[in-house]
């Protein structure tokens, strides 16, 4: 899977060096490589999620978009008024419709 190998690479291209082997916070090799696997699979699940929920990506671009244009002073209160909204999730899936429909 190519989305696997360039995580995998990326991780171990990032990788911190372990700490000193006295030190009783460091992790050994053997628990880095499992923490590295975890994080690369953990990734690959929300990637694979997130294709296959493209409302979420709509959704966090619309909020965002919005924040950026109202500038809110009370973000909190913004976001939720937001995504309480009723009718947000019809303005999402005409996003959606237009974005697919554009890609055709």
């Amino acid at each position: 899977n190519a989305v696997a190998m360039e995580l995998a690479l990326e991780t171990k291209l990032s990788k911190k060096p372990v700490l000193e082997a006295n030190d009783p916070i460091a992790l050994t090799s053997e628990q880095q490589d499992k923490l590295d696997e975890h994080k690369i699979k953990t990734r690959i699940e929300n990637e694979q999620y997130l294709r296959k929920h493209p409302e979420v990506s709509a959704m966090l671009s619309s909020f965002i978009s919005e924040v950026l244009r109202r500038r809110p002073d009370d973000i909190r209160e913004f976001a939720a008024s937001y995504f309480c909204d009723p009718t947000l999730p019809e303005g999402i899936t005409k996003q959606l419709e237009e974005r697919f429909s554009n890609r055709t």
